[in-house]
């Protein structure tokens, strides 16, 4: 039970991440996040494959366009609660009672983000046929296989 909910959370931050950071807009992306992408092989992203309608296509574009500020905004907040919080790790006076007030505000942050991102999965699921999502499901568990570093699980 447990590991099923943590492949469908693992599964919402891959398939959203790769939603909206890989279709049509290249150039609205950063150049380096776009390069790094290439690199990795993720030119693509997890649409590539899925034979999507033009009217699918416009739909999830229209859709990503109307959460990019909100995705950007939650990214931005928990990077910077993160690097508050590491800073006050690497200063020696700063109190356990500061370090977890700066640790419980980083995973706030990281938990509405994740939240954000499993609600625009619901949102893109809503657009794909069963076939598309049996698909999608598919390379999001090879991608999950992989690990970060492209090795097998826990990076073997």
């Amino acid at each position: 039970m447990i590991m099923s909910g943590a492949l469908l959370f693992a599964s919402s931050t891959i398939f959203t991440h790769n939603a909206f950071a890989n279709e049509d807009d290249s150039t609205e992306r950063a150049e380096g996040h776009h390069k790094r992408n290439e690199r990795r092989g993720q030119g693509g992203g997890l649409m590539k494959g899925l034979n999507l309608s033009e009217e699918q296509r416009a739909s999830i574009k229209e859709l990503r366009q109307k959460n990019r500020s909100q995705m950007q905004s939650l990214m931005e907040s928990h990077r910077s609660a993160r690097k508050k919080l590491l800073e006050a790790q690497s200063n020696s006076d700063t109190s356990e009672s500061e370090l977890q007030r700066l640790f419980d505000a980083a995973s706030s942050k990281r938990l509405a983000l994740e939240e954000a991102r499993f609600s625009n999965m619901l949102d893109i699921r809503k657009i794909l046929t069963p076939e598309q999502r049996i698909k999608m499901q598919s390379k999001v568990k090879s991608r999950l296989g992989k690990g970060r570093r492209g090795k097998g699980e826990r990076g073997e």
